[in-house]
């Protein structure tokens, strides 16, 4: 719809349809006498502006032609937005073709591990995680590349490779980490490039896929101690009879498994346990025999966890039977760690604490499956009522220990929050959010007990 503006002689506005209602307005003109009719946008009408203001503004566009062409400013301002860019893509051209030291993605991960390295707020255990994906994800498939010689649609390839996508949450994360090194780039002065292609690209993870609610049950975690119980026996003996064809399961690898199950943990907070962290409670003394033992609670105090920059140390409480299972850990000479590595050091190097225990994990996954199909086999057990863990990660330990005595009475959220070392309990619900239709869930139960015991009487 055109509607004229009256005293505005030779200018009048269009409407065009919009939604709810509103219309985009635009006010028309000729650069020339007989030339093209140009349309200049003046807002939504009536959401942005008035009838009155639409006046102004066309008295403004029509003072406005009489100078200089709004138009043509508009274009002159792109010509020189478009110049820019193209001095920019020019040079990183000339550095790509090598008529100037051309950086490489290796140099462009260094400039990253260097800014890193001077943050004041970046924890060590970060920046070493951050440099561990570096090396095992990116410079592995970028390292030779020209920064800017690598595209966009590289990017996304190599984030949708069949590789990327058997660990979805860590080629996520090298998405991000990558991101941030192109963005580093562009603040080189000249810049390395002119854009960055990882920005913004769409995520393999996300949403409600974020969201994890396995947790083991009673007869699962019942399964998964008898399991771990056999493999360590077939270990002992392995010691005992090199011959033997069973390998089994370091005690360390099942101890770390007990107590993330027992204490809540995460797993590099249990894996790197010193003995120093423990302070155990007094020893007691026994009333009969007179002797003097050891106690076997106390508190795991971690100074560096996940969120101790906002929430400080992290105190963990030793029951008494998270306490029987760090006190049955063999200490080896020398080694700080409550799980030491089984692998002897190098001369002149210190003995680490136990590392690669997802494999450990996968071994025990597998042999749990393969002990429930030994009991359908033998019929002492039906094929529906078979147990499997395959799809239970490690982190869903902690996830088991924070969820089974949720809803019980005098358990908070607020606790577990502190239990899980959450500077808030806005993360425990994001994480956790499983939780809630847990304790839902028995206080329907509860509900239903009453009202059953109503229908019964009747």
């Amino acid at each position: 719809m055109v509607v004229g503006l009256g005293a505005i002689k030779g200018l009048c506005i269009r409407l065009l349809p919009g939604p709810q209602g509103s219309a985009p307005c635009y006010v028309c003109y000729r650069a020339e006498p007989r030339g093209k009719i140009i349309w200049y946008p003046l807002g939504s009408y009536p959401e942005d502006v008035s009838l009155e203001e639409l006046h102004a503004k066309a008295a403004e566009v029509r003072k406005m032609k009489a100078e200089k062409d709004p138009m043509e400013e508009r274009n002159r301002l792109r010509e020189e937005a478009r110049k820019a860019k193209a001095a920019a893509t020019e040079e990183a051209v000339r550095i790509a073709e090598g008529k100037s030291k051309a950086p490489t993605m290796a140099d462009a991960c260094k400039l990253y591990a260097t800014y890193a390295a001077d943050r004041a707020n970046v924890k060590a255990s970060t920046e070493a995680w951050t440099n561990a994906l570096i090396k095992r994800v990116i410079l592995p498939y970028w390292s030779d590349r020209l920064v800017a010689d690598v595209t966009r649609a590289e990017v996304k390839d190599w984030h949708r490779s069949d590789a990327m996508r058997e660990h979805p949450s860590q080629a996520d994360a090298a998405l991000r980490v990558l991101s941030k090194i192109f963005n580093l780039a562009l603040e080189e002065a000249p810049p390395w490039r002119t854009d960055n292609p990882a920005y913004k690209l769409k995520k393999q993870v996300t949403g409600a896929a974020k969201v994890r609610e396995r947790i083991l049950s009673q007869a699962e975690r019942k399964a998964l101690e008898r399991t771990m119980r056999a493999m360590e026996a077939e270990k002992a003996e392995k010691e005992t009879d090199p011959q033997s064809k069973k390998t089994g399961i370091d005690p360390a690898a099942a101890g770390a498994i007990r107590a993330l199950l027992l204490s809540a943990m995460r797993l590099q907070e249990c894996l790197t346990l010193r003995w120093d962290e423990i302070e155990w409670d007094e020893p007691t003394t026994d009333p009969e025999s007179g002797e003097v033992q050891e106690a076997i609670t106390g508190w795991i105090k971690k100074e560096e966890h996940k969120s101790s920059r906002r929430s400080g140390a992290k105190l963990v409480a030793i029951t008494p039977q998270l306490g029987k299972i760090l006190r049955a850990q063999a200490t080896r000479a020398g080694s700080p760690w409550v799980f030491p590595s089984p692998i002897t050091p190098e001369p002149g190097e210190e003995l680490g604490h136990f590392i690669g225990l997802q494999k450990v994990w996968e071994r025990i996954r597998e042999r749990l499956t393969k002990d429930e199909a030994e009991l359908v086999k033998a019929k002492k057990k039906k094929k529906a009522e078979a147990l499997n863990i395959e799809d239970v990660h490690l982190h869903d330990l902690r996830r088991t220990a924070l969820s089974v005595t949720y809803g019980d009475e005098g358990q908070t959220l607020e606790a577990l929050a502190e239990v899980a070392g959450h500077a808030s309990t806005v993360t425990t619900k994001k994480h956790y959010a499983h939780l809630e239709r847990h304790k839902k869930r028995i206080a329907a139960e509860k509900i239903a007990a009453k009202m059953g015991e109503a229908m019964e009487a009747e």
